[in-house]
């Protein structure tokens, strides 16, 4: 339902936040991996093609100061050091 080179803006609480379990409208997290699932090849046999031009995330302070790599490290091991991302897909059409 996507012009070619459409992007949609998905805007989530991050799944090691304590954002992603105290809306009750959210019943799946959301990780970096999860937009895998719309990109093509894909294993789930979905004829979606969409490209991830970009993800943000909404760090809690001081973990925003940090150099990227180590915000990184401290998203990865670290529970509740990032509030939400953003993912910007592109539609890739021929």
């Amino acid at each position: 339902m996507c012009a070619p080179g459409a992007k949609v803006y998905v805007k989530t609480p991050y799944y090691a936040s304590r954002k992603a379990f105290v809306d009750p409208n959210h019943v799946r997290f959301m990780t970096e991996k999860s937009f895998g699932y719309f990109t093509s090849p894909n294993y789930y046999g979905l004829k979606t093609n969409f490209q991830i031009r970009s993800i943000t995330y909404n760090m809690r302070k001081p973990f925003k100061f940090l150099p990227t790599h180590f915000q990184k490290r401290c998203r990865r091991y670290l529970w509740n050091v990032c509030e939400e991302m953003t993912v910007v897909p592109e539609a890739v059409k021929p």
